[in-house]
């Protein structure tokens, strides 16, 4: 694999983290989530 796909997993899982740390429901999670998914559109 390539460094720019174990970037988007290890995204991934920060993501998975954050939101199980914050709760699905939170404002604050789903913005974090918003801005991380900006990101990585931006970066590809």
């Amino acid at each position: 694999m390539n460094s720019l796909n174990w970037n988007a997993i290890i995204q991934a899982l920060v993501l998975i983290r954050i939101g199980q740390e914050l709760g699905t429901d939170s404002r604050l999670a789903r913005a974090l989530h918003e801005v991380m998914q900006a990101l990585v559109y931006v970066w590809r």
